[in-house]
């Protein structure tokens, strides 16, 4: 039993050694691979042209393979320009001899050199981890002068001493005698300089030494924004070409890159002159026009006409353009909407507009002048300021006709008779207008004039007397219903005792609805505002207009407002004044939101009307038992008020 255990002991130390052996030659065969692709990595480096000119840019491809570092190109800084740098990484897959799969990791880097000089140069190594790249050498010569330039750049201006915050046009030409497969051109830059550009770029085609080239033509506005010396920095092109530009050129045909730069052009920027104290436009022309819509002409009291002044100036931007304002005028109403810039390309350079609508509604009858509008401006070709104006304008303004005046008004014509011959004159509410008899009649004569005002005297007269008559009726009626009131409240008092509560409240009911119903109807007679109301419901702003003239009638008898400014000016300051500005805004708007906007408003307008006449009570006179409120003072200022945007 013995010798038995000790021989299987035995057997089990020899397989444990055989094992340990088996393992350690297992490690050492993995570490040998690992060292065998270690010592199997490297790193290469190529140039995309081995000679190049002073402006082309040259490529430098770098490979690595079998190693995982980054990539020290600091050495090329001392030479060379590194203008763009690009990186890819992929992994292959090799069959070893023994039949395995070994993963072999490939770095590429594509560094674009710019060289700094001319001569021979000598690539320094890179280093990819602990490997370096071997040298390479470029030849750089100069730059191809005369017909050998394949490609190059000219740039002039128009005026190397403007003035400040003036124009300089900027002109760059690029010469191409051979294709360009992409690329691009920087702008124009300095400091304290404004560029805009000036349209597209425009072909022809040029002889230069004796080659013919394409050029094409690129154009910028330069506007320096201080006095003296500002240098404009060198403008760069950089563009693809082929390799071999005689040859056909294939999908994979390869490329060189070009640079091309313009020399740094040096303005002399001389200061505003200190005798121009106005607004500061310098600029080679400037022009005014005036345009209208609707024909000036045949103006009329409260139809609005709409007035354009265009403003053009060359060679500014459309922000140093000074906005245009109009004073008030006696007699006219002006709404401005806001002005509208725009900026065009022209020969000269740019061109800006602004453009400005006015509003006008004449308020009176006769001559109105509209006054002339200037423009103070420093012209760069003389270097003197100048004014361009536009000429005062005179409209002739007539009354509303006869028809649209009764219409209104919501009257009838009175049919006068002078000698004979009918005259048919608008009345608002039996109020005879004051109308030119040579309008009516161009053939009267100066005593049929005379005739015709004595008729007219006589007729107010008359209708002054049946209206204070009216008025002496209504004010014994008003004063009769509150009498019968006070005589209800007193006998309800003494019968309080002997009646009922129940009789009591009854009859007070009865009476109070009663008193009530007649005070309801005698409101409705002396203020008719259900036409107002209902027009305010339906939104129709037209309607409201026409309502209220018509209500004005009413109210007004002696001198009915014509207008809605008219009426604004018979009511207190407060919310119908405002409102009924509003529908006015509305109504001579362009916008369609504030049209929109004042029917919502409408909802409350006639509450607020009737607040405005209660308001008004204690400054009112009385004329046919209505409340005339006492503001006469039509003053119409609204100068250059613009329409709201809503």
């Amino acid at each position: 039993m013995i010798k038995i255990l000790t021989l299987h002991t035995a057997k089990s130390g020899v397989r444990l050694a055989f094992e340990i052996l088996v393992l350690a030659i297992v490690v050492s065969l993995l570490f040998g691979q690992g060292a065998a692709l270690g010592q199997d990595g490297s790193v290469s480096a190529e140039l995309s042209a081995s000679t190049i000119t002073r402006d082309e840019s040259v490529v430098l491809t770098i490979t690595a393979i079998g190693i995982d570092a980054e990539l020290d190109a600091s050495s090329l800084n001392k030479d060379f320009d590194v203008v763009g740098n690009s990186s890819s990484r992929q992994i292959s897959t090799v069959i070893g001899s023994n039949n395995q799969a070994v993963n072999t990791s490939v770095v590429t880097w594509a560094l674009e050199l710019l060289p700094k000089g001319e001569g021979v140069f000598t690539v320094p190594a890179v280093k990819v981890g602990s490997l370096e790249t071997q040298l390479l050498s470029l030849t750089v010569n100069a730059v191809p002068q005369g017909a050998k330039r394949d490609i190059f750049l000219e740039a002039s201006v128009d005026n190397s001493s403007p003035w400040v915050q003036s124009q300089v046009v900027m002109t760059i030409d690029v010469f191409m005698a051979i294709d360009i497969i992409d690329g691009g051109m920087d702008e124009p830059a300095a400091s304290d300089l404004v560029v805009e550009r000036i349209g597209e770029d425009t072909q022809r085609r040029e002889v230069r030494d004796g080659r013919e080239y394409s050029v094409a033509v690129r154009r910028f506005a330069l506007f320096p924004q201080k006095s003296g010396t500002i240098t404009i920095n060198p403008v760069t092109l950089s563009v693809s070409v082929p390799a071999q530009p005689n040859r056909v050129r294939g999908f994979f045909s390869p490329t060189r890159k070009l640079t091309r730069t313009t020399d740094a052009i040096e303005l002399t920027v001389q200061a505003r002159p200190a005798s121009n104290t106005a607004w500061w436009l310098p600029a080679r022309n400037v022009t005014l026009q005036t345009q209208w819509q609707g024909d000036p002409k045949l103006a009329q009291v409260d139809q609005p006409l709409t007035r354009t002044i265009v403003m053009r100036a060359e060679g500014v931007q459309e922000s140093q353009l000074p906005q245009i304002s109009i004073p008030a005028i006696e007699g006219l109403s002006l709404y401005a909407e806001d002005p509208k810039l725009a900026m065009v390309a022209a020969d000269s350079g740019l061109i800006s507009e602004q453009r400005i609508n006015w509003a006008l509604i004449p308020q009176r009858s006769g001559s109105l002048t509209l006054p002339a509008v200037t423009v103070e401006w420093f012209n760069t070709l003389t270097g003197r300021s100048e004014i361009t104006e536009l000429p005062p304008e005179t409209i002739e303004v007539t009354a509303p006709s006869v028809a649209s005046s009764n219409v209104s008004a919501g009257n009838t014509p009175d049919t006068m008779s002078t000698d004979g011959e009918e005259q048919t004159t608008g009345t608002s509410d039996g109020v005879t207008p004051q109308l030119d008899a040579q309008a009516v009649n161009p053939t009267l004569s100066s005593s049929s004039n005379d005739k015709l005002l004595n008729v007219n005297s006589v007729a107010i007269d008359e209708r002054v007397d049946a209206l204070e008559k009216s008025l002496q009726w209504w004010q014994w009626l008003a004063i009769g219903a509150c009498a019968l009131w006070a005589l209800t409240v007193a006998a309800w008092m003494m019968l309080r005792k002997r009646v009922s509560p129940e009789n009591v409240r009854r009859r007070t009911a009865n009476h109070n609805q009663s008193v009530a119903n007649k005070m309801g109807d005698f409101y409705q007679q002396i203020a008719p505002m259900s036409q107002i109301d209902k027009a305010c419901k339906a939104g129709d702003l037209l309607e409201v207009k026409s309502s209220l003239l018509a209500w004005s009638a009413k109210q007004w008898p002696t001198g009915s407002p014509t207008t809605l400014d008219a009426i604004q000016a018979k009511l207190p300051q407060g919310v119908a004044r405002q409102k009924i500005e509003s529908v006015q805004l509305a109504l001579y708007s362009k916008h369609p939101q504030s049209a929109e906007k004042s029917s919502a408003e409408l909802a409350t307008f006639v509450d607020d009307l009737k607040a405005a006449m209660h308001q008004a009570g204690a400054e009112s006179d009385t004329v046919d038992g209505v409340g005339v409120i006492a503001n006469e003072n039509l003053q119409m200022s609204k100068s250059g008020s613009r329409l709201p945007q809503l």
